[in-house]
């Protein structure tokens, strides 16, 4: 697999492009090897919210946002 920093210039450069749906397809595979409690697996799911609001897939891109919001006040409590 690619080193992360790779990952994230390649997704970030496809949003920059406007190529969301790409960059949808790119991080659909990989984004599960990050789990959403780290760093890196927020910053991906960050990325992907952003592709899939820019692609007008708004209800996928609440419901990760919701599940993300739900793991942040589980481990804020």
């Amino acid at each position: 697999m690619e080193s992360y920093k790779l990952i994230v210039e390649k997704a970030e450069f496809a949003l920059i492009k406007g190529e969301y749906n790409y960059c949808i397809e790119y991080l659909y595979p990989i984004i599960e090897h990050y789990p959403p409690s780290s760093k890196e697996g927020v910053n991906l799911r960050t990325i992907m919210i952003t592709a899939l609001s820019g692609s007008n897939k708004n209800d996928e891109a609440k419901k990760l946002f919701a599940a993300l919001r739900i793991l942040f006040e589980l481990i804020n409590m």
